[in-house]
């Protein structure tokens, strides 16, 4: 974890973020784990900033899985291929990973991935990944296709992806 450490690290002082306000905190963060490391700190760092690393360029998929911890990082949620369960819990998908998600988990879908999800999961996909679902919450970005099979809530943002939708859904 510490090469991908390494990696972020330089990426953020190259692009300059540290001067911005608004990552200012995230920025501390960084240092102080940049003077203490351990792979466990990293991990949640990255969990907790994956949107903000992967949509600022900071780093994509392709060098998180080159230069992490792919073990670790499975143990810790953070997928890059084969199927998976989540069930009241959290998960980042990469690659072509799959998940079938259930109950009240959230879901980072990024890459190829895709998701199934039901029961009030909560949904944010990015890049090519695609969702199927029902009683959850989505956030579609990029070039994203959703199918809803009734009752969710559609955030679509997305650019050249698509939205099928049932008439006991909301899309906005």
């Amino acid at each position: 974890m510490k090469q991908l450490f390494n990696y972020i690290y330089s990426r953020i002082k190259e692009i300059n973020f540290e001067e911005n306000e608004l990552c200012r905190q995230y920025w501390l963060k960084i240092e102080r784990l940049n003077a203490n490391f351990s792979d466990q700190a990293a991990i949640v760092l990255l969990f907790d900033n994956i949107e903000w690393l992967i949509n600022s360029k900071v780093v994509n998929g392709l060098a998180i899985k080159k230069l992490g911890d792919l073990n670790l990082m499975a143990e810790n949620g953070i997928y890059f291929e084969g199927d998976i369960v989540v069930k009241d819990s959290q998960a980042i998908l990469f690659g072509t990973a799959k998940a079938k998600a259930s109950g009240h988990s959230r879901i980072r879908a990024f890459d190829n991935s895709q998701v199934e999800a039901d029961d009030s999961t909560f949904v944010s996909a990015y890049h090519n990944s695609k969702v199927n679902a029902k009683n959850c919450k989505i956030q579609a970005f990029n070039q994203v296709q959703v199918e809803s099979r009734g009752f969710c809530l559609i955030e679509d943002y997305t650019e050249l992806g698509s939205i099928e939708a049932t008439v006991k859904d909301l899309v906005y």
